[in-house]
């Protein structure tokens, strides 16, 4: 196993130690942290501009990206602010969005083709104009006071919403609830991790002959597969076998269309398995295993990364071909971003610091 070294690194000034997001688009990075973000050239970590993102406050910062207007969107502490890429140093509105009943608590963001934003946080999801108004609020009744996680789906008419064991599909348009299902086998009173991570794409199943709509979801360590061609949405497969093998937690999903493969982030390891759901793991690497440690992962050409416990490892074909450390991340979860133009350039945020890493074509 070779080494993986920084190609460049940053400290990512004022913003202190804690949860680093990471975003790529074209030669330029993003990351964030304490509700600070910064922004990078991607080939040696040059400019290194940063927002403070004034009235967010201290915590994790997620990000999301208006690709058609090149706009970034940060979510912190039940606030929601936008940067223009070209100028990096102000914001879209004088002060944030405020999300009422969700102040201080983890926001995701999401947002669409036409430019509306949405949010989750604290149980509630919000739909915001690109004028920063808040047009519609869902209280996702019955679910609790938990962190939610968004994805749209792929003709951006339904927002999918994963929480505390749950899903719902609202209407993009009006935030109605078009259905919502609790996933089997999740336990209330004994689960490790209440958390869903929701992605919806079109996957070709095994046993249809054109991709089709489908929505995946990870909570505890469990798959879910849910066919969305269905009249009633229900889950159409599921498996246990991941948290069998690394134990319960949060479960971190990237999908490559391509090859039809989830790619799973667990107990501070990587997984790849067919997501039909019906075959065992193609591969299970375990990177810093212990359960309920966070790992996130993300395919790129041939090659698919993991980063966990202040670690990354580039993993092909199951077999881990480099691991390095992110300069100054000490045992903390790791971010990562990779350019979509250039799949060799890697980023990677860990406890308020930033890494560039140069990958071998495989």
């Amino acid at each position: 196993m070779a080494s993986l070294t920084p190609s460049w690194s940053d400290t990512m000034s004022g913003s202190g130690n804690g949860i680093t997001n990471a975003h790529c688009v074209t030669a330029f990075a993003v990351a964030t942290c304490n509700g600070y973000a910064f922004k990078y050239d991607c080939i040696n970590g040059s400019e290194g501009i940063r927002n403070d993102l004034n009235g967010l406050g201290k915590g994790e910062t997620r990000i999301a990206y208006d690709s058609q207007r090149e706009i970034y969107y940060f979510g912190c502490n039940g606030h929601v602010q936008g940067v223009k890429a070209d100028n990096f140093t102000t914001t879209i509105w004088t002060h944030p969005v405020n999300l009422s009943n969700a102040l201080d608590t983890i926001t995701s963001v999401v947002v669409a083709a036409d430019g509306t934003i949405y949010a989750g946080a604290n149980g509630y999801v919000y739909k915001i104009n690109p004028q920063g108004d808040v047009l519609y609020t869902n209280p996702l009744t019955g679910t609790g006071n938990n962190e939610v996680r968004l994805a749209l789906s792929v003709d951006q008419k339904t927002l999918f919403v994963g929480t505390n064991g749950q899903l719902w599909a609202l209407s993009a348009s009006t935030m109605t609830k078009t259905w919502s299902l609790t996933l089997p086998a999740w336990n209330y009173g004994a689960t490790a991790s209440n958390t869903v991570s929701v992605i919806s794409v079109l996957y070709k199943d095994p046993g249809y002959g054109v991709a089709t709509p489908w929505l995946f979801a990870g909570c505890n360590g469990w798959l879910y597969a849910i066919d969305l061609g269905q009249a009633n949405p229900q889950v159409t497969a599921m498996t246990q076998s991941l948290q069998a093998a690394l134990g319960a937690g949060d479960t971190r999903l990237a999908f490559d269309t391509e090859s039809g493969q989830l790619f799973v982030g667990l107990s501070g390891c990587g997984a790849s398995i067919d997501a039909s759901l019906r075959r065992p793991a193609k591969w299970i690497y375990e990177l810093a295993k212990s359960p309920g440690r966070v790992a996130n992962i993300l395919p790129g050409f041939q090659q698919v990364f993991v980063g966990s416990n202040g670690q990354v490892a580039v993993i092909l074909n199951g077999v881990c071909k480099q691991l390095g450390q992110v300069t100054n991340g000490g045992a903390n979860p790791v971010g990562l971003a990779m350019d979509p133009a250039f799949p060799q350039r890697l980023v990677a945020g860990c406890n308020g610091y930033v890494a560039g890493f140069t990958i071998p074509e495989p």
